[in-house]
C-alpha cells in the first residue's frame, strides 16, 4: 500500500507542477492577449488618425482646384468679354460700310423703278 502512496504522491506532484505550469502558460497567454488588444486599439486610432489626415488633404486639394478652375473661368470670360466686344465692333464697322452703298443702291432702284409703275419687266428671249 505504501507503494500505492508514492505512486499517488508522485501522481498528484506531476498534476500540481503541470497545474501550476498550465497556469502561469495561461497568464503570459492573457498579457500578450492584452498587448494585442492594446496594439490593436492604437492601430485603429492611427488608422483613424491617416484617414482623417488624407481626408483632410483631399478638402485641401480640391479647394486649390476649385481656385484654379475659378481662376479659369475668370480667364475665360475676360476673353469672352473681349472677343463680344471684337465682334459687336466689327459689326458696327460692317454695317456702317454697308449703309452708305445700300442707300445708293435703293436711290439707284427708286429711281429706276419710277418708270415702271411697280411693273416687273421680263426679259423675254426668243426660244430656240
Amino acid at each position: 500500500m505504501k507503494e500505492y502512496r508514492f505512486i499517488l504522491l508522485g501522481f498528484l506532484i506531476i498534476v500540481t507542477v503541470s497545474l501550476f505550469i498550465i497556469l502561469k502558460d495561461i497568464s503570459v497567454l492573457n498579457e500578450k492577449n492584452n498587448i494585442i488588444g492594446i496594439n490593436i486599439e492604437q492601430l485603429k486610432q492611427r488608422i483613424s488618425v491617416l484617414e482623417q489626415d488624407k481626408t483632410m488633404q483631399k478638402i485641401t486639394d480640391l479647394q486649390a482646384e476649385n481656385v484654379a478652375l475659378r481662376k479659369q473661368i475668370e480667364v475665360l470670360v475676360a476673353e469672352l468679354n473681349l472677343a463680344s466686344k471684337e465682334a459687336v465692333s466689327s459689326k458696327q464697322q460692317i454695317s456702317q460700310d454697308v449703309k452708305p452703298a445700300t442707300k445708293q443702291a435703293i436711290t439707284q432702284e427708286t429711281t429706276a423703278a419710277s418708270g415702271n409703275k411697280g411693273f416687273l419687266k421680263k426679259d423675254t428671249a426668243p426660244v430656240p
